[in-house]
């Protein structure tokens, strides 16, 4: 019995801190503020990856050429609720490293109609991490392609890059197929693409 009181004590003092860590990390600043909102740094990346039956490709903008503000609307000591927001990217800022295939995807999220993919930040809400100095969450986010919005949950993870900066990295594999969208094809069929598409964020974060 005793053992067993030792057990859960050593569980209930883990989840303290993850609790106590992600307060820490989310709702103050090196000088001990209240957070209450992000910025989204230039240096921060967003990659598409996807594949056909020739190769595989890479989409990506080298860098984040805006500055957003995402402002908290609720928070609790696991949890987070954004005020409304939307990151608006430029379909023709990705390089997909062949003027070809920058053509095609261009084409296929139909830039000229829409000419940006939207994303936006609902919710976070904390879960559990095994990796010392790393936060790791769930969030809620609206994806917008071609028009076409879809509510997604992205798994990511949050860390301190340096001094009052964070890093922001998580990963979703999408479908066109979820847009309404057909995968690409070329020379009559004979170049398809895949329908999934894998979407890397690496963001550079700025507590205010």
């Amino acid at each position: 019995m005793p053992a067993k009181r030792a057990f859960l004590s050593l569980f209930d003092m883990k989840l303290l801190l993850i609790v106590i860590g992600f307060y820490s990390l989310f709702f103050s600043n090196g000088d001990g503020k209240r957070m209450v909102a992000w910025v989204i740094e230039p240096s921060s990346t967003l990659v598409i990856n996807g594949a056909s039956n020739v190769n595989q490709f890479t989409c990506g903008m080298s860098s984040y050429q805006y500055t957003d503000t995402l402002e908290l609307s609720e928070r609790t000591a696991s949890y987070i609720k954004f005020s409304p927001n939307k990151l608006s990217l430029p379909v023709v800022d990705f390089d997909c490293a062949h003027k070809m295939i920058t053509s095609d995807f261009q084409e296929t999220l139909q830039a000229d109609i829409y000419p940006e993919i939207g994303v936006s930040f609902l919710s976070l809400n904390a879960v559990s991490s095994t990796v010392p100095g790393v936060t790791s969450y769930d969030a809620v986010m609206l994806i917008e392609l071609s028009g076409r919005k879809r509510e997604v949950s992205v798994h990511f993870d949050f860390w301190e890059k340096s001094y009052s900066l964070y890093n922001l990295v998580g990963s979703k594999t999408l479908r066109f197929t979820d847009f309404e969208m057909a995968p690409p094809s070329k020379m009559m069929g004979l170049v398809k693409v895949a329908d999934e598409l894998t979407i890397d964020f690496n963001l550079v974060i700025r507590p205010l």
